[in-house]
């Protein structure tokens, strides 16, 4: 068997000049655009009041049953 150095076809045998069927499964992903950091300088680091009672919850000694307690009003 002869080996040619530049055959016209791929190992797959269709001709190297027609193009693929489905060029974007190999194309690179898009990026994601830059964040914007500008759309958040407006706003406080905490909105609103802190919720102190969770803390205070798990600084109770018996935490569990405070936990049930408030979740079973």
């Amino acid at each position: 068997m002869m080996i040619k150095k530049d055959p016209p076809l791929d190992q797959t045998g269709v001709p190297k000049d027609i193009k693929k069927e489905h060029p974007e499964w190999f194309s690179q992903p898009r990026k994601p655009p830059s964040p914007d950091h500008a759309w958040n300088t407006a706003l406080p680091a905490t909105q609103g009041d802190t919720q102190s009672w969770i803390s205070d919850l798990a600084k109770q000694a018996d935490a569990r049953s405070s936990f049930n307690e408030l979740l079973d009003t």
